[in-house]
């Protein structure tokens, strides 16, 4: 099935730090694409220089499988293992269910990367067209 994701990074405060996506990739199901986007995300906080992580999902069968409390299901057993090494890279990091309605700016980025497809990656600087949405996310009355 083709498909992408998105993540974005926020600090203490809730305000965007780092955002990336990739889109036209194929995966055998949805659960593929959640655990590729922690993959993903875990390696850009890696890159960051950070040393404690807070990881929210959608997915309450990710957070499980990645938390050990579920059985990992065969087709995302290698993803799993290298989410697995690199959490032993930081200080901490927590993983933790969040519906989909806490965090509409990852699902836009998502949208974004696979409707053009390919490996995005913005630094510090929120995009205008997500502005708004990373503005709601963070609880803040602002709109442009």
């Amino acid at each position: 099935m083709p498909g992408g994701f998105g993540w974005v990074i926020r600090d203490f405060t809730g305000w965007i730090m780092q955002e990336g996506g990739q889109g036209d990739i194929l995966y055998g199901s949805a659960l593929m694409a959640k655990m590729d986007a922690i993959r993903a995300v875990l390696f850009a906080c890696q890159q960051g220089g950070f040393s404690r992580v807070v990881v929210e999902s959608d997915s309450q069968v990710t957070i499980k499988m990645v938390k050990r409390e579920r059985v990992v299901v065969v087709e995302v057993d290698s993803i799993l293992f290298n989410i697995q090494t690199a959490i032993r890279e930081f200080q901490e990091v927590i993983f933790i269910f969040a519906p989909r309605n806490c965090n509409k700016a990852a699902h836009e980025v998502a949208t974004f990367a696979c409707r053009l497809g390919g490996s995005y990656f913005w630094d510090f600087v929120p995009l205008d067209w997500l502005f708004n949405t990373l503005a709601g996310d963070a609880n803040i009355r602002v709109r442009l």
